[in-house]
């Protein structure tokens, strides 16, 4: 197991966060059956937190920012397949917003201590508006599975390049996985519909929503960018993307999601230069 951890081709970064999470996700898709909605959910949690794992060369302790986000992460599948079986979609909209701004509590309260009661109110406020956006607006594609799947994808690789090109490797790693996780799902649904459950979006939302906010307050990249990268998913909800062709929803709304993402990596650049690596 050591072994593995130590080996220098799983250990380089493109490895890791991109084709590991990307070649496990298409694998298990195809061993698990696509009947039931909780598929996507195992699907993206044993592709992203497999690669996690290697991103963080196996160690959950000392609880750092980033193992807080992959710990909040693994809480966010159980909580969304736990309540997605015994909640309506109304309840279960208020439990999911409720519990993503719970995290991102967690995750930022050691920052916030260190402020004045103003700064703790913008930050913190800042930081818990951005989770409940996109905590609610994952929710509202829950049933559209195209619209859902490429927003996961693209809003991942989105906050994972910021965090990146904001000096911090490991965040941007993270984020990257996502966005290769939710890319294999999305060829999926080229062939058949996905129905995903909570735990599929619920984990998304949530991880995104951590990492982009750590990038912000622990990295280089200015707190508007968050407002590019909640476009996307916003882009997602606007669009008419229901056409036959599978292929051409995804390449329409593709095109369209990448408009944010591509403002986003931009306004990080003109505010942290270049990627320093």
């Amino acid at each position: 197991m050591q072994a593995l951890l130590q080996n220098e081709l799983l250990n380089h970064p493109v490895i890791e966060a991109g084709i590991v999470p990307f070649v496990i996700a298409l694998i298990a898709g195809a061993i698990l059956p696509k009947r039931y909605a909780w598929w996507s959910t195992i699907v993206f949690t044993i592709a992203y937190f497999i690669a996690a794992w290697l991103i963080l060369d196996g160690r959950l302790t000392p609880l750092s920012s980033s193992r807080k986000l992959v710990i909040l992460g693994m809480g966010a599948v159980i909580v969304g397949v736990i309540f997605h079986l015994s909640c309506s979609a109304a309840t279960l909209q208020r439990i999911l917003i409720t519990l993503a701004v719970i995290a991102v509590g967690w995750l930022i309260w050691p920052r916030l201590i260190r402020l004045d009661i103003t700064q703790q109110l913008i930050m913190g406020g800042g930081a818990a508006i951005y989770a409940i956006w996109l905590t609610f607006a994952f929710h509202q594609l829950r049933d559209e599975d195209i619209a859902s799947s490429i927003s996961a994808t693209i809003l991942g690789f989105a906050t994972g390049l910021c965090a990146l090109v904001g000096a911090s490797s490991l965040l941007g790693e993270l984020g990257i996985a996502i966005g290769a996780s939710a890319a294999a799902i999305s060829l999926y649904g080229l062939s058949r519909r996905i129905d995903h459950s909570a735990g599929f979006y619920f984990s998304v939302s949530v991880l995104c929503a951590l990492i982009g906010i750590a990038s912000v307050l622990y990295a280089k990249v200015p707190w508007h960018v968050l407002i590019a990268l909640a476009s996307i998913p916003l882009a997602a909800m606007l669009f008419e993307w229901r056409y036959k062709n599978g292929l051409l929803r995804i390449i329409k709304l593709s095109i369209l999601l990448l408009i944010p993402a591509g403002i986003a990596v931009f306004l990080t650049e003109q505010a942290a230069g270049p990627i320093p690596f």
